[in-house]
């Protein structure tokens, strides 16, 4: 299948996203790139569970910032990324934040976080 010239049924690729027969890369291995891949179909299920498996690395550089899993009632699409992981911050839902780069030098990384918002904060 052909997932860059087709796209990928009942999602919305971009930035700097590429599919293959065999992953899904959010960004290459370069700095201040960002990417998603944004679900299109809405989700009414009372209960559902998400699996998710992931590989953040490089061989070159020293990681990324990270990644976010985004629960949200309307995604974000712009070419310039929001300031949160990506995601605009008055967002309404729920974020699955992955830090993978200590920007403070603490050593506390990487962490992850789950941060919930009703769209009124962070605007």
């Amino acid at each position: 299948h052909d997932w860059f010239g087709e796209g990928v049924p009942l999602w919305d690729i971009g930035g700097d996203t590429v599919v293959t027969n065999r992953h899904v890369r959010l960004t290459p291995s370069q700095e201040s790139r960002f990417g998603w891949a944004w679900n299109t179909a809405a989700n009414h299920l009372p209960w559902w569970e998400a699996k998710l498996k992931f590989r953040i690395h490089s061989g070159q550089y020293y990681g990324a910032d990270g990644m976010a899993l985004w629960l949200v009632e309307k995604p974000y699409k712009s070419e310039n990324p929001g300031p949160l992981y990506g995601m605009e911050a008055s967002f309404k839902g729920i974020g699955n934040l992955v830090d993978t780069y200590d920007n403070d030098g603490d050593s506390q990384q990487p962490s992850v976080m789950v941060i919930r918002n009703d769209g009124t904060k962070g605007s």
